[in-house]
């Protein structure tokens, strides 16, 4: 049986980490939690358990941005008190590409994997790698997610098609950048010893149903050790309609610049 003293939901913004997470959360031997290092997160309900909430109630804040080992003290303290808080065995927190620095001191070789995931390594743990190899959707549904202000949907609340226009030139912009970041990421990992299991947004859904999919069930299930208990329909709905092109209203421009560019793949 695979046991891992903590996993990270990694990946990029409108890949499914947050609802992937949501998901861990189903099973009765894990605790997973959002982006914890996010500087909305202690206005949420959970907002306790927010990393920051946390250091901030300590004494030893103060040292926080002056002593970079201080640092992985208090994120092996922080993860003792999330301990504290569940008896569920396996914990799991979500992170973002852009907050994988926060066990870093204030200067640090781009080149070389961020300290969180040396701090995994050593202490025996893993990474989900949540990645969305239409990286043209993604960006798509990130920049029409920060005009429209929605980002994620309860199961419970009908979807609402706000059309928004798009500059196409930041959004290749965006589509290149994706696709740098996901790749030294994938580098940062693989000169580590990590247990990885990569999930691919477009696989993690059952096409009619919505529901997670069974493979990805068993895979994870397998991954982690644990029986396949997962509860498979999602709590949260796309926000993002079925045909793109619903959604932007100069989806003809970006159309043509996408093939212009040899990004026609992404079309669909």
């Amino acid at each position: 049986m695979a046991t891992f003293p903590l996993m990270i939901v990694l990946g990029y913004q409108r890949t499914g980490t947050t609802v992937f997470g949501e998901f861990l959360n189903s099973h009765n031997m894990i605790f997973s939690l959002a982006e914890v290092f996010h500087h909305k997160y202690a206005a949420s309900s959970a907002g306790e358990l927010g990393y920051f909430s946390y250091i901030q109630s300590l004494p030893e804040c103060a040292s926080y941005v002056r002593e970079p080992e201080t640092r992985t003290e208090l994120f092996s303290s922080y993860l003792s008190y999330l301990r504290g808080v569940t008896p569920r065995p396996i914990l799991s927190i979500g992170v973002k590409y852009d907050s994988t620095h926060h066990l870093d001191g204030v200067w640090r070789d781009i080149l070389l994997p961020p300290k969180m995931f040396r701090f995994l390594a050593e202490t025996g743990g893993a990474i989900i790698h949540c990645v969305r190899s239409n990286v043209f959707l993604a960006e798509l549904s990130l920049l029409r997610a920060f005009q429209t202000n929605q980002w994620h949907l309860p199961e419970d609340q009908s979807a609402e098609i706000k059309k928004v226009q798009i500059n196409v030139g930041w959004l290749i912009h965006k589509i290149n950048l994706h696709e740098r970041r996901r790749n030294i990421f994938r580098e940062y990992i693989s000169h580590l010893n990590i247990p990885v299991m990569d999930v691919v947004y477009e696989q993690m859904f059952e096409v009619n149903s919505g529901a997670f999919s069974q493979e990805i069930c068993l895979n994870l299930a397998t991954f982690l050790g644990v029986d396949n208990t997962f509860w498979r329909q999602p709590r949260q709905k796309k926000i993002s309609p079925a045909n793109w092109r619903d959604a932007i209203t100069n989806a003809r421009e970006i159309e043509e610049v996408l093939r212009q560019k040899g990004l026609g793949v992404f079309l669909g």
